[in-house]
This record gives C-alpha cells, structure tokens and sequence, in this order.
C-alpha cells in the first residue's frame, strides 16, 4: 500500500475528479485494515459516464464489475493489450472468465467522481455495477448501514436506496427500530455481530436484492 502523509490524503481526497491508483487508500481506509469476515452490500445511485444507474457496493467482491449488455449500451471502449484474465465463481452457474476491461467515470453523489478500470462480464448480481473492495478501498468508500448512508472522504454521505430492484430511489436507514437491549462486553481486537430488525413500509413488498457476488474473486 502507498504512504502519504496526513496533508496529502487530506488534499488529495479533496479533487472532484480523481483517478485511482492501485494500493492507494483514502479516507476513513487510509488508517483502516480490511476484514474479510465482515461483509456488508448496499444499493446506491450513482451514475457511470454520467449515466445515472443503481450500483451495487459490496465488500465482499475483491474485483468491480460491469455487465457487457450495459458496457454496450453505454459504448464504452475496452482497455486493450492489457493482458490480464479473470475467473469468477459464484455469481453464476460454473466459472465465467473474462479478459475485457474498461475505463470509466463513476459518479457517487453529487461531488465525488473516480475514474476506474472494471472488469466487463454478465452476471447476476441484480444490478448492472458491482463495486467491490478493489474500487472501495482506494475510494474510501465506507457503509454506514445503520444510518443507511455510504460514507466518502470527508464525510460526504450518499442514501443507500432499499433495494435494487425498486421502482423508486426513496433512501433507506431511518426504519431501524431496535437493537442489542443488553449490555455485553466485548474485548479489545474481536467484535460481535447482533440483528438490527428494520420497519416496513406499509406499501412495501416482500422480496431481495437479488443474487449479489456470493463469494471473492
């Protein structure tokens, strides 16, 4: 991972159009390490090449994603003589390979925007983008989901929208209704996990998100 100094994070965290380096950490990530066991997905708008789509964030995928079908719809134009491949299992059937990649605006919020290599294959994770660990990290992109927020460098939030298949963006969060009732302890360097129950809008519907990326590519 790269050093930096805490005015250089701080600087650099502030352009409005950044490109992503690898190994690089901003924000709440640049004194953070990654848990693997800890996995958290969450549906945000977002826009890519300034088209506004539902994106996907997902900390467990190590590897970002965007279908060919919307690469296509978008006219995106693939990075070439790259020479690098991809397996994946568990977003389909079998093992899926890719060797396509592209270089995109992604736009999160109404201020930060990245510009991105991802990956170019179909899958199945009920959104068109996938945004995993290798985009967050350097993005210093955090979720918040008890306050049902995605959190960027310096504490600019975007609304986590309930679902991806939803017909509209109304942001979710404020329908967690309770918690741990009871005092425990928990020592210093493990962690605990417990059920946070949300409320449901009346005309809300049962259903999920979809199959997201199940397992780490």
């Amino acid at each position: 991972a790269s050093s930096r100094g805490p005015n250089e994070t701080s600087s650099r965290s502030l352009v409005r159009t950044a490109k992503l380096l690898p190994g690089e950490r901003l924000g709440w990530w640049s004194s953070q390490r990654y848990d693997k066991r800890k996995r958290m997905r969450a549906v945000v708008m977002g826009a890519i090449d300034d088209t506004r789509t539902r994106i996907l964030l997902d900390t467990g995928a190590n590897v970002s994603v965007i279908s060919a079908a919307y690469a296509k719809g978008l006219r995106l134009r693939e990075v070439s003589d790259h020479g690098r491949s991809l397996e994946v299992r568990g977003i389909n059937p079998g093992v899926l390979e890719t060797r396509r990649r592209t270089l995109v605006k992604i736009t999160l919020g109404w201020e930060r925007v990245y510009e991105f290599e991802m990956w170019i294959m179909e899958h199945s994770a009920g959104v068109d983008v996938v945004l995993g660990t290798d985009f967050m990290i350097p993005a210093g992109v955090r979720l918040d989901l008890f306050h049902g927020t995605a959190r960027l460098p310096d504490e600019v939030t975007v609304p986590l929208v309930k679902s991806a298949g939803a017909a509209d963006d109304e942001s979710y969060g404020a329908q967690v209704v309770g918690g741990q009732t009871e005092f425990f302890y928990v020592p210093r360097g493990e962690w605990r996990e417990f059920r946070l129950p949300r409320k449901r809008p009346k005309d809300q519907t049962n259903g999920t998100d979809g199959d997201g990326i199940s397992s780490r590519f």
